[in-house]
């Protein structure tokens, strides 16, 4: 069953491409496929004992005089399952294996170096052709392939996946995933109404300033407080119309407001003392006006050096009386925090040297060569980000991490986009989508809030 190359001289054997009898011998036929001279290669190969039928193109049922015992059955060969719906045809069972059908059998050929079985018109079926597929590709299962649910095409490095990836459900929800014939393997749908992504990942719609609502189903908002004038048809509380309720999301029909601050008693973090602000520094839903340890750092207010901002160990290297989270001279004495300038460091340690001009003065500069004003150091080792050659201090140095703001020491890059699989949806890893997040690459600031 072996398949030989031979070259023709002049062309003389080949009217033509495509798949043609061979005169010498019965059952042969010969395979011309056009080179890049001019001329042909030939493939001879022949039927296994059968006459080749010039007009169908196929291996007949008739047996050649010399084989009229032959019995097509003694040599049946696993493959002879891809023949049952086609028994007399030439097709392939994956991107290397051409198989000959003859009465439902099937005689195999394996495809050299360089050639793919394809199906091509003028060969009546399918023949191992040179550099077909142009590139590799997938072939999704058939019933006839059971046992090769994935077929691939000399592919090393990158072999096609053993199951179909959209069983993993990669899509977002609600949408459709099909299967494809490149890496990665799937392709999304479109994200639903009201949504924008690609669709493996999609993000509601924002309603712009001055209207409230979701996911692109937006109302004027004349109070800005997040609820629309009217009532909208999406689900979400947002969608709620506005009926100057002074608890709009918790019931309470008496409206009650002890402290008259405009906000009902049921929802106010300070119900007997006015704080229109609501302001809550620490996010223990009671309020700062009436919160004896306002930062939730365990030292009550009043024997707090920091009370507005966290310091559990109350450190206070210059003995001043104010914590070093927010004293504007941690190393030198200065109760009273004087800051003519109002640069946020205080006179007793503001000589006025800023040699990278970023506002923060070289004394307290975490990166006193390099402008920084946002002072940022991701991984707290007191070196600003943008000085420091591994920002998340993952072991990978900033120009050759994919993820440089979040530690991913693997550098995983599933989809090969470049991006690391620890960020590719949150960049700066503070938990807020990139879709939603109106800095992206500083953990600490995700949104601007104008209330305060």
């Amino acid at each position: 069953m072996g398949l030989t190359l031979v070259m023709a001289l002049d062309g003389s054997e080949c009217p033509g491409e495509g798949r043609f009898s061979d005169a010498s011998t019965c059952g042969g036929f010969i395979e011309c496929i056009a080179d890049k001279t001019g001329g042909y290669s030939v493939k001879r190969d022949h039927c296994n004992g059968y006459v080749y039928n010039a007009t169908s193109m196929t291996c007949s049922q008739t047996l050649c005089d010399s084989r009229r015992e032959r019995s097509v059955t003694n040599d049946y060969h696993p493959l002879s399952q891809v023949c049952e719906s086609q028994p007399d045809r030439f097709l392939c069972a994956n991107c290397k294996t051409l198989v000959h059908c003859v009465m439902g059998q099937a005689f195999v050929r394996q495809c050299i170096k360089d050639f793919y079985c394809t199906e091509k018109p003028g060969f009546g079926g399918a023949v191992c052709y040179p550099d077909e597929p142009a590139a590799w590709k997938c072939v999704e299962a058939t019933d006839e392939y059971l046992g090769y649910p994935f077929a691939h095409c000399d592919i090393p490095d990158d072999l096609c996946p053993e199951t179909d990836p959209c069983l993993q459900n990669p899509c977002y929800s609600g949408v459709a995933c099909t299967f494809t014939s490149v890496a990665p393997f799937y392709t999304c749908g479109a994200c639903p109404a009201g949504f924008t992504g690609d669709g493996e990942t999609c993000d509601a719609l924002q309603c712009p300033v001055g209207f409230a609502g979701i996911g692109g189903d937006c109302a004027p908002d004349s109070d800005l407080d997040g609820f629309p004038d009217t009532e909208l048809g999406c689900s979400s509380k947002y969608c709620r119309k506005d009926n100057c309720d002074n608890c709009p999301l918790t019931p309470n029909s008496k409206q009650e407001d002890a402290d008259s601050d405009g906000r009902g008693d049921v929802c106010d973090n300070c119900p007997a003392m006015s704080n229109p602000s609501q302001r809550d520094i620490d996010g223990d839903q009671i309020g700062d006006d009436c919160d004896d340890d306002i930062d939730n750092d365990g030292s009550l207010n009043a024997a707090d050096n920091c009370p507005l901002m966290a310091n559990s160990n109350q450190a206070d290297a210059d003995g001043d009386g104010l914590g070093d989270v927010c004293d504007n001279c941690p190393l030198n004495p200065n109760p009273g925090q004087e800051d003519v300038d109002e640069d946020l460091l205080g006179d007793a340690c503001d000589d006025n040297v800023d040699l990278d001009g970023d506002g923060v003065e070289d004394s307290a500069d975490n990166c006193p060569s390099v402008a920084n004003s946002n002072q940022q150091d991701v991984d707290g080792d007191g070196d600003g980000d943008l000085c420091d050659l591994d920002s998340d201090n993952d072991g990978v140095n900033d120009p050759s991490d994919n993820c440089f703001l979040l530690p991913n020491p693997g550098q995983e890059d599933a989809n090969g986009d470049g991006r690391g699989d620890a960020c590719s949806t949150d960049f700066d890893g503070d938990r807020i989508t990139d879709a939603n997040d109106n800095c992206i690459k500083n953990p600490n600031v995700y949104a601007t809030d104008f209330r305060y």
